[in-house]
């Protein structure tokens, strides 16, 4: 894809519990195809990606995705993803997750579109940085308006 495309396309952070869930069988299955179908760009930075990796390779989540569907999409984060390096940023959620920050943080580094989560630290904000926090059923929605 010409990196003009992909600089003019949605940018999307997607928090570590859709991606998650994408990967099972529910509801969240299209965020994954619609970005195997690179219907968006995807914003990750390393402390999310690493964040992603940790959690799909806890032995509780592992046991219940399909390995060959978590490798295909870790490869596909890694060749398709704009990885983002925000600078040290304060904190803006304070609870026992301090993670939930990067994503803000990426989202504003990036000027991404949206931040899709179902964490309810990131969806009671509602926005950040003028970058509107949805749920994946939202997100959804609006991808299909794209079409």
């Amino acid at each position: 894809m010409p990196l003009l495309e992909k600089q003019n396309m949605l940018k999307v952070v997607l928090d570590s519990n859709i991606l998650i869930s994408s990967l099972l069988p529910s509801k969240l299955v299209p965020i994954r195809e619609a970005l195997k179908l690179a219907k968006f760009t995807l914003v990750s930075s390393p402390p999310i990606f690493n964040e992603l990796l940790e959690v799909v390779n806890r032995p509780k989540i592992a046991s219940i995705i399909d390995p060959e569907a978590k490798s295909r999409l870790i490869e596909l984060i890694r060749e398709n993803a704009l990885f983002v390096s925000p600078p040290k940023n304060p904190t803006i959620i304070i609870n026992d997750d301090p993670s939930d920050d990067h994503f803000l943080h990426a989202a504003k580094t990036a000027k991404a579109n949206f931040i899709v989560s179902g964490d309810k630290h990131l969806t009671e904000l509602k926005s950040y940085a003028e970058i509107p926090i949805i749920s994946a059923k939202e997100f959804l929605a609006k991808l299909s308006l794209l079409k």
